[in-house]
């Protein structure tokens, strides 16, 4: 029974015999204009609106930010490395540092001049005690305050200088970083997305993201701390040698305990990474099929599942936390211990004459300014751990040889011929037995076929080897006398245009989802496309037109209005081979109609190759060709009458769909 439904109230119920006899809002419905609702005035719409938000909205992703100054262009991301980073030069994250490293060692350069100067103060400070203070020589102490206050200036341009250079190397790494990764994903082949899709893409973005905050906060920070420690010490020891070993006795204890805390929270900080990257991936899924999960009051079992993997990451991370609350006191208690040290042997040298009070002074000062740096270098610790698990997984991703071949070839893919399948047998690598055994298929140019077949038949994964999409496991797949393979994939897909009933659209306009395949089409070309897919009547009475926003995958329109966007995508390709794999199922059955008719069309006309994985039998009806797959198998070859007259499969599924009330209603065949 059926049920029809106007302006939110029941029309009538019945059977499809009673509703096609009785109901004329039925009938409109199954073969008039469908579910589109009437066109708005010409003079009350405008398919090209220029409102002001658009233009705004253009204007500032146009906008790219060009500084003239001579620290911009000292320190812009070098176009050779975001080339190789496109060109997925590279399996290492190092190698994306070489583009850059002159900023690194330039910062480096003067993180040194600034400690230098730093150090250079307190030398002054133990000269103006001495020679000045103690003496009274006012002139002493006034050259060693002017020393002091250019040293203090000198010291602020090096560390203005070196922020600004470390930052945008920090930058121009993160940004190649992350260009090279997706660079990288999209050259990995189908199967490997279908596999990780949901574990490695959310990680990905974690790593890139830690990785990103180490270098622009803790990287500069850890060279600082670095360059001021050898800086302080090599002072320590022209001061006084004694008592500068007296200071610095802590520092193996210091080393051989960061040793140990790192030999015991790597593995916990690894584990860590690893965890919350199933959280991610988990919150994302069940937030995304959120309709699914409420429809089927799962919202308890779900928090259940994420409260165990929440657990998960924080007894992790409470392990690792546990190892740093040991690390930091005992780092202070060094720290302590060896100003106790130097209080206690320097104010005896003092005493005994053998040491000059500014020294002393001198040597308290560099010991403050020498631990600091020791502290702020355990604190990076944690940051940079989590840097250097990213850093591994991003490495194991770009290590991944599953890439495909998408560069230009000089070998021209056929073009405009047959598309002949030659014993194309397939297996998924989680199989025993094949999806497709030994499939052979001619079809001349000018022809639109329809494949059939029960749920698991082979059809999608017929369409997914004709797209490019999998290699089959053998035979071959020819275009004219051309093997599909002899050319690169890109220049092959470029003759392919596929939609499936799974419809993925970008944000952006509808335009701009349209003209994806062929970002240089005109106004026109849109037009056009949209109206051979059936698109052009919704868009006619949309406010904004071409220019209706699409977000978050085109949630905010009806899920025929996104089929038909990306039927008209696949038509504006003008590819010489069309691939619909049910790409019909969401649309009504008269815009359907109305597709099949102006697809058929074109097809004849332009000498072109469609297959349709029909998901009505009707839809295979108006086709010239009908392939049935059974068994990953052809079953049967012919067209509808032909079909009908062998009285096999095709034939039982034609009776089993429209039953004996009418012969123009087939439905769903898998």
């Amino acid at each position: 029974r059926s049920d029809g439904l106007e302006s939110g109230r029941v029309v009538d119920i019945g059977t499809q015999a009673e509703l096609d006899a009785r109901c004329p809002t039925f009938r409109s419905l199954m073969s008039g204009e469908g579910d589109f609702l009437a066109l708005a005035p010409a003079e009350q719409r405008t398919l090209w609106p220029t409102t002001q938000a658009v233009k705004s909205d253009d204007a500032h992703e146009r906008q790219t930010p060009a500084g003239k100054g001579f620290v911009d262009r000292m320190t812009r991301v070098p176009e050779r490395a975001v080339q190789m980073a496109l060109a997925g030069h590279g399996r290492q994250v190092s190698s994306l540092l070489t583009p850059v490293a002159w900023m690194f060692v330039i910062a480096a350069l003067l993180i040194a001049l600034d400690s230098a100067a730093g150090v250079g103060v307190l030398v002054l400070l133990q000269r103006g005690i001495d020679s000045g203070v103690a003496a009274g020589d006012m002139s002493t102490i006034g050259i060693c305050a002017l020393l002091a206050l250019c040293l203090v200036a000198i010291g602020w341009c090096c560390y203005s200088l070196q922020t600004i250079f470390a930052a945008r190397a920090a930058e121009s790494v993160q940004h190649t970083v992350r260009l090279r990764s997706f660079s990288h994903l999209l050259r990995l082949s189908l199967p490997w997305h279908e596999k990780h899709i949901d574990s490695r893409l959310t990680r990905m973005t974690v790593d890139v993201d830690s990785l990103a905050r180490f270098l622009q906060n803790g990287l500069a920070s850890a060279a600082t701390s670095i360059v001021t420690m050898v800086a302080i010490a090599a002072a320590m020891f022209w001061l006084d040698p004694i008592l500068a070993l007296t200071a610095l006795s802590a520092v193996p204890v210091v080393m051989l305990a960061t040793w140990i805390y790192r030999r015991l929270s790597s593995p916990a900080y690894a584990q860590a990474r690893l965890e919350i990257g199933k959280v991610n991936s988990t919150l994302q899924e069940k937030v995304s099929g959120m309709r699914v999960v409420q429809s089927h009051g799962q919202q308890k079992q779900e928090a259940a599942r994420l409260r165990a993997l929440s657990d998960n990451f924080r007894a992790t991370r409470v392990r690792a936390q546990k190892y740093l609350a040991v690390y930091f006191p005992f780092l202070t208690f060094c720290t302590e211990a060896a100003y106790a040290a130097v209080l206690l042997i320097g104010a005896t040298r003092v005493a005994e004459g053998e040491m000059t009070p500014g020294i002393l002074a001198a040597f308290f000062l560099l010991l403050g300014q020498f631990y600091g740096p020791v502290q702020q270098l355990s604190g990076i610790v944690d940051s940079w751990q989590q840097a250097t698990a990213s850093g591994k997984h991003i490495n194991a991703l770009l290590a991944t040889e599953e890439t495909e071949n998408i560069e230009p070839s000089s070998i021209t893919p056929g073009t405009g011929g047959a598309l002949r399948l030659e014993a194309l047998t397939f297996r998924y690598p989680e199989k025993t037995q094949p999806v497709l055994d030994n499939l052979s298929l001619t079809i001349p140019p000018g022809t639109v076929v329809a494949v059939l077949g029960r749920r698991g038949a082979g059809k999608s994964t017929l369409i997914k080897l004709l797209a490019g999409l999998y290699s089959p496991g053998s035979g071959q797949i020819r275009v004219g006398e051309r093997l599909i393979d002899a050319a690169s994939l890109s220049d092959y897909r470029r003759q392919t245009g596929l939609v499936t009933q799974d419809v993925a659209l970008f944000s952006g306009d509808i335009a701009e989802n349209i003209r994806y395949p062929r970002p240089d089409s005109s106004n026109t070309e849109v037009e056009s496309a949209a109206r051979q897919a059936g698109l052009f009547e919704t868009v006619q009475h949309l406010p904004l037109g071409f220019r209706t926003p699409v977000n978050n995958g085109g949630t905010d329109l009806s899920a025929g209005q996104r089929q038909l966007i990306a039927l008209a995508r696949a038509q504006l390709a003008q590819a010489h081979i069309l691939l619909l794999d049910e790409a019909t199922a969401r649309i009504d059955r008269s815009a359907e109609e109305r597709l099949i008719t102006s697809l058929t069309g074109v097809t004849h006309t332009e000498k072109r190759i469609a297959l349709i994985v029909a998901h009505r039998l009707t839809t295979a009806r108006r086709c010239d060709v009908i392939v049935v797959i059974d068994k990953g198998c052809i079953a049967e070859y012919g067209s509808h009458e032909q079909l009908i007259a062998a009285h096999g499969l095709y034939a039982r599924l034609w009776r089993a769909s429209v039953g004996q009330t009418r012969d123009t209603q087939g439905e769903v065949v898998g």
